[in-house]
């Protein structure tokens, strides 16, 4: 089992024009390849999902319980995710709420989310060090260009040289 570094938070937005599949259902866009506010990029194509399809849930504030935190109720259960669209450069999953009755979380959540009262979700994973060790030996073994996606490495070249030219 990899052992965790830390863990990754990133913040994302629904995406209300997109069509969706069935009622009581939102896409939302939750990685792309911009930097986060804390400095970090995860990569869309890199978020291995094998682990969450065996029980893809939206929970209410990341609330799965943990070690050091008691199980949550089950009423944190908003949704689950129906469908996941990753590529290179996004990360979009499509939640179909829960219909809890009228006075529920997740009913309360899927109208405000419509409403356009709640405009934000996140993503919660973990860097494991196998990975970064990984990253590491490659960047030293191969240099900083292997890290970069393919399709990318002309215009980072590109930019390297102007920086490198300027000295900024």
């Amino acid at each position: 089992m990899p052992s965790i570094i830390t863990p990754l938070r990133r913040h994302g937005a629904p995406l209300l024009s997109r069509a969706v599949s069935g009622d009581r259902r939102v896409w939302f866009r939750l990685v792309t390849r911009d930097v986060d506010r804390h400095g970090t990029i995860i990569e869309p194509s890199g978020i291995d999902t094998t682990a969450f399809l065996a029980n893809p849930v939206f929970l209410w504030m990341h609330d799965s319980g943990g070690s050091d935190r008691p199980t949550p109720p089950p009423d944190v259960v908003i949704g689950r995710v129906v469908t996941i669209d990753q590529t290179r450069t996004l990360f979009d999953i499509e939640v179909e709420f829960d219909d809890d009755g009228e006075g529920g979380l997740a009913t309360t959540c899927y109208r405000k989310v419509k409403a356009g009262f709640i405009r934000m979700v996140s993503i919660g994973c973990n860097a494991t060090s196998e990975t970064v060790q990984r990253l590491l030996a490659d960047i030293q073994k191969n240099g900083w260009l292997q890290i970069v996606h393919p399709d990318d490495r002309e215009e980072n070249v590109k930019l390297w040289m102007e920086s490198v030219k300027s000295g900024k």
